[in-house]
């Protein structure tokens, strides 16, 4: 209960920020609740490579939607909470719960965008995480605004909190970025971003006396970095031009507490890529790049890789189609006790369709390979590890369109809601551009999710039906799959 209290204290603050903006009094309020239930069936509970257990997995409670519109304010707020009732494993009947808001204030040249998502569950991402309950909550603010016609300011902030059964470890961060956007001429446009972030770990288990029972692997660290491009317009269908990136990544020293813990190396990341967008038609757009990463670390050897990413991103009106390519260094501090940098390939590709306005269809597919580089800094020493995950999807919605407004559409564009969670490994080279939330999007940019839903037909339903493979594997040890096969449906009233 604390947890979930947590989150509606995330979500009241969110609207006295609003209400203080004086606009709340004369707005249109949209208030819907509903009730939720579901129905998933696992073939391995447990996930272990043999000796697999299947379970029924039921879920009911209410729901709710609300709004509210204005002529500067949109805010929308949706979620979930339900007991879950288990065939075979009634010791883990637990209240869990999905809650999202999402509000975008605009003004004279300028805006602000809040969101907040919390969600407490059972299921796991991947193989590799802990079973248990795990508590997430993501928080963000990103402040736009335009100082001239040719240069707009980003500003932004962002709380992750991941509190994750044992043995992995609780983890929180913070971050901010600070962005300036410099259209030169109407040929030449220049970029520069820097952000800062610090991963904080909550892995001590004590005793009642406050002894040390048990202690993590990992280590606190901050993530400092600097990016710098500049695209030139070569024709209205293809801009190019150079990327340098700089990355500082510190660990802090081991407390007392955690002396035997290991003293990983500080290290600096230094990227030169050259970005090529092309348009293959309004709808079309291709982002590339190419180049190469060198790792420096205070105790180890330089370290050389080749990298580069591809984006493809089509969006029509009865087809969504996105994929990305990934190659390079990228670091993971998240909770599965896998902290370090690695040499990462990853491919993710997504496809909904809409066979009618009620009948949206979806399909995705993601690979995750890892490798830890050769240093102080990986806590599997050499251990290629792959995630693989599959799924499909059919989902009905009574009154036609996407626009629904469940809780990845109302927090996130979607564009986003891959890399929120500290499951997800970070590239080193995170070639995007500070969005300025008042000037006019490039057509270069894929199309991200617009302004938050704010308003749903009564009576309006929603059934998902959603098929889940999940696999890991290590290099020298036996797979492990899962397949999961789930129900839902969701009326509002």
């Amino acid at each position: 209960m604390k947890n979930f209290a947590s989150a509606a204290f995330g979500c009241c603050l969110l609207l006295a920020i609003l209400s203080c903006a004086g606009e709340v009094r004369g707005a249109i309020w949209e208030i819907h609740p509903g009730l939720y239930a579901s129905y998933l069936y696992t073939d391995n509970y447990n996930g272990t490579v043999e000796d697999k257990e299947d379970e029924d997995i039921y879920a009911v409670g209410p729901s709710l939607a609300i709004s509210c519109t204005t002529e500067k304010i949109r805010w929308g707020l949706v979620g979930h909470i339900a007991k879950n009732f288990h065939r075979n494993y009634d010791e883990d009947d637990k209240t869990e719960g999905d809650v999202a808001t999402h509000a975008l204030v605009t003004g004279l040249n300028q805006s602000l965008d809040l969101s907040y998502a919390y969600r407490e569950t059972r299921e796991r991402e991947t193989l590799d995480q802990a079973l248990g309950v795990r508590r997430i909550h993501n928080g963000a603010l990103t402040y736009n605004r335009t100082l001239t016609a040719a240069l707009s300011a980003s500003l932004g902030y962002n709380r992750n909190m991941e509190y994750a059964p044992r043995p992995d470890q609780d983890v929180i961060s913070d971050g901010g970025t600070i962005g300036l956007h410099y259209q030169v001429t109407p040929r030449n446009l220049f970029d520069i971003t820097t952000s800062y972030e610090a991963y904080r770990y909550e892995d001590l288990q004590v005793d009642s006396d406050e002894v040390v029972l048990e202690a993590g692997n990992n280590q606190d660290v901050q993530v400092l970095s600097a990016e710098t491009r500049w695209m030139y317009l070569v024709s209205q269908s293809l801009r190019m031009g150079p990327n340098l990136i700089f990355e500082r990544h510190t660990f802090d020293e081991p407390s007392d507490q955690t002396a035997e813990l290991t003293d990983y190396t500080d290290l600096d990341i230094y990227t030169a890529a050259l970005l090529i967008d092309y348009l293959f038609s309004p709808a079309t757009v291709m982002n590339a790049s190419i180049g190469g990463s060198w790792l420096k670390s205070e105790e180890d050897k330089d370290q050389y890789l080749t990298n580069g990413r591809c984006s493809l991103s089509h969006t029509a009106q009865k087809n969504t189609i996105l994929a990305d390519f990934f190659y390079g260094f990228a670091y993971e501090y998240d909770s599965q006790n896998d902290l370090g940098i690695y040499e990462t390939t990853t491919f993710n590709a997504s496809w909904e369709h809409f066979f009618t306005p009620k009948v949206l269809s979806t399909l995705e597919y993601g690979i995750t390979r890892k490798i830890p580089v050769e240093s102080d800094i990986a806590t599997i020493e050499g251990e290629e590890t792959r995630d693989i995950v599959y799924r499909a999807g059919l989902i009905y919605r009574s009154a036609g369109g996407a626009g629904f407004g469940s809780i990845s559409e109302t927090i996130l564009p979607r564009e986003a809601q891959r890399s929120e969670t500290t499951e997800a490994p970070q590239p080193s080279q995170a070639q995007t551009a500070p969005l300025g939330g008042t000037r006019t999007p490039s057509p270069f940019e894929p199309r991200a999710g617009g302004p938050p839903i704010t308003h749903w037909q009564r009576g309006a339903f929603e059934v998902r039906g959603l098929y889940e493979r999940l696999e890991n594997e290590y290099e020298h040890l036996d797979s492990v799959v899962e397949n999961r096969y789930s129900l839902s449906i969701e009326v509002r009233y």
